[in-house]
């Protein structure tokens, strides 16, 4: 019993063989692997049901397709040879339709919008190919959360049913600021239903899923705030209205809230203010719409007026970080932080194995920023202090002050947030106008999530029993199928981006990169420990996470090798023209007269062969080579005896080299201004 080829989440072929008499066939189906007995002398018609058994076939033939059937759906069957009403003790098997199958635009990634901005609806998202169901593609609609599982997220409007081989639909509203997931909900309609799911970044087809996790996400920035506002005093009316102008960001509307002798606070999202509604302790005399413009006519003379200048998209607002004092002396606000991407966001901490960049915006329009060490930030968990210092990008000092927000930013290292919890980032910075310094703090509060659970994990535990403990060691994990708890038919990946490691607490996250990765054998993997010594030498690995299929970053971006690892060359490519650099210095090789036949297997994964005349990978190497250093190679020698002098590995520019020795066939030397045997 298997799926059909044309059809598989719908029908079910089911193929026999006649006994050797060639008698008839009849063939049960059941969903729960109880078949009634036929009765002697009986001769059952195809539709007779009894329970939930029903016949489907009677005849001489050798094969059955079900149509009609419930995709992702185990059916079993028993089939009895028939001779003139009796029956055979009869045979069963069972097959299992396929969920339908999605994939993404083009093989490559899903579509959906470059820019998500708060406030932002029906954008555009879309998969390739629903996959069809008898000939159906069904209707489809977007659903976002901020959370993987989407099922109580916000639902779009669902499209038509349609044959469509791209599948677009428009998203609802995205109402707050950070990471948002997203999946598509397909119905087929009467009988398949609507419990199909497409959340994945997969750039092949796979089959839709019965759960609504998503690993699709986009990042949802805060609106920009308006530009170049300001408030003069109406030549007309000159002491019963102010001339107030700005200039839009984005051609968004503009919302303008004022406060009298104090500035006004942020509009609440979600709520359309009129004219004259209270806002933040202030009034909105500005209700979102077009314009550079307005004259505020209604002021009371020797009054101080605070303007706040907000974006609007949709019912939500920007940050309002921009203001314009009017009347009165001095300012009463220090300096305002905004726009950080921690705002509201949710972590897995599984990814931020490098650490955790916060990036935000500080201005200060009244008199200017101070800058300098006076821009800090503290972090707190749960309430407790963690850490505290100063904004390593941050505003020069003495800013003056500025029409236009500038960057801070600092990063948080593993050892801070790679705890799961709630977390407060607090900036802070003061401003130093003469006589009056004011303090402006602001406080992002973002949460640090475990991953989704993984079903497989394995301790790793390494035989290393030397005096002095390793720091930043990258060592070597081989995986294959004689260890009794792996399997490769475990992963949710088959190229293993749900491989993750762990230190022996579980609690912190290790990096690693993958040599090579071989279902059919051994896969290798270098994984970073923090330290290894005799009593600290186990770590974790997990795998089998439908939700985490994607490789961490630390696979690609050299952070498996600490900063004093000048390159590392696995030479495990099996094409090209190019020796890459696993480091973050990107220091990558180029292959000098190589030949297809040179791509070998090594002792880790893939190796090169070099002939030991002209073949060679050149590389600059640009990092001063002074003081203490280490060159560490694998390296098999084709024959014993080669000419004394073949090099492997080679500093001209400093004058020595690593070769063989001719004189000790096999062996291998190093030869500078002087030349030491290091053995065979």
């Amino acid at each position: 019993v298997e799926p059909s080829a044309e059809h598989p989440a719908t029908r079910l072929v089911v193929r026999w063989a006649l006994n050797p008499q060639g008698h008839g066939v009849l063939a049960l189906r059941s969903l729960d692997e109880s078949f009634f007995t036929p009765a002697v002398g009986t001769e059952y018609p195809v539709g007779y049901t009894e329970g939930d058994d029903e016949v489907v076939y009677v005849g001489t033939g050798t094969n059955l397709t079900g149509a009609g059937r419930l995709p992702g759906t185990a059916y079993h069957y028993k089939l009895f040879s028939v001779n003139y009403g009796y029956y055979s003790a009869g045979v069963a098997a069972s097959g299992r339709t396929r969920m339908p199958q999605a994939r993404n635009p083009g093989g490559g990634a899903p579509e959906q919008p470059a820019a998500v901005r708060l406030g932002d609806t029906n954008l555009t998202f879309g998969v390739e190919a629903w996959g069809t169901v008898e000939t159906n593609c069904g209707r489809a609609r977007v659903v976002v959360d901020t959370d993987p599982d989407v099922s109580d997220g916000a639902y779009g409007s669902y499209t038509g049913y349609t044959n469509a081989a791209h599948r677009q639909a428009g998203s609802p509203q995205f109402t707050s600021t950070g990471a948002w997931y997203w999946a598509m909900q397909v119905d087929y309609g009467s009988p398949y239903g609507a419990g199909f799911w497409h959340g994945s970044n997969t750039a092949i087809w796979g089959e839709m899923v019965a759960t609504p996790v998503a690993t699709l996400t986009v990042t949802v920035s805060p609106l920009p705030d308006p530009a170049s506002v300001s408030a003069v005093t109406n030549a007309l009316n000159p002491t019963g209205a102010v001339d107030l102008a700005w200039t839009p960001a984005e051609s968004y509307p503009v919302m303008i809230v004022r406060g009298t002798d104090t500035l006004p606070g942020a509009p609440a999202g979600g709520h359309a203010y009129t004219n004259g509604e209270p806002c933040g302790g202030g009034i909105v005399i500005y209700p979102a719409a077009g314009g550079t413009s307005f004259t505020d006519s209604n002021i009371v003379e020797g009054t101080t007026y605070y303007y706040r200048f907000f974006s609007e998209n949709h019912t939500y607002y920007s940050p309002g970080a921009v203001f314009v004092q009017f009347g009165g002396t001095g300012d009463i606000t220090g300096p305002v932080f905004f726009g950080f991407n921690v705002d509201g966001a949710v972590f897995t901490n599984v990814c931020l194995s490098g650490g955790l960049t916060v990036t935000g915006l500080i201005q200060d329009v009244g008199s200017g920023v101070y800058g300098g060490a006076s821009n800090r930030y503290a972090l707190y968990r749960g309430g407790v202090e963690l850490a505290s210092g100063e904004f390593t990008t941050r505003p020069e000092v003495n800013g003056a002050a500025r029409e236009t927000p500038e960057p801070v930013a600092v990063t948080l290292p593993l050892d801070l947030v790679g705890y799961t919890g709630t977390y407060q980032l607090v900036g802070s910075g003061w401003d130093f106008q003469p006589g009056a310094p004011r303090e402006g703090t602001n406080t992002f509060v973002f949460q640090v999530v475990a991953p989704p659970d993984y079903l497989y994990r394995m301790q790793i535990t390494f035989n290393y029993d030397g005096d002095e403990p390793l720091r930043d060691f990258p060592a070597l994990v081989v995986f294959n199928e004689s260890l009794p708890e792996f399997r490769y038919g475990q992963f949710a990946s088959p190229s293993g981006g749900d491989l993750r490691f762990s230190d022996a607490s579980g609690l912190q996250w290790l990096n690693f990169e993958p040599e090579q990765w071989n279902t059919n054998g051994n896969s290798y993997v270098w994984v970073r420990l923090p330290e290894l010594s005799r009593t600290n030498n186990t770590i974790w690995a997990y795998w089998g996470s439908p939700r985490e299929t994607n490789p961490p970053a630390c696979t690609t971006n050299g952070a498996t090798w600490a900063e004093n690892y000048r390159a590392v060359f696995h030479l495990h490519a099996t094409n090209g023209g190019t020796a890459r650099d696993s480091t973050t210095n990107l220091q990558h090789g180029a292959l000098q007269n190589m030949e297809a036949v040179d791509w070998r297997a090594g002792l880790i994964g893939n190796a090169l062969l070099f002939d030991g005349g002209d073949e060679f990978v050149s590389n600059t190497l640009a990092a001063p080579w002074e003081g203490p250093f280490t060159v560490s190679l694998w390296v098999e020698s084709g024959a014993a005896g080669q000419p004394a002098g073949t090099a492997l590995f080679a500093h001209h520019a400093e004058g020595f080299q690593i070769d063989c020795d001719g004189a000790v066939p096999g062996s291998y030397r190093y030869a500078g201004l002087n030349t030491t045997l290091i053995g065979p």
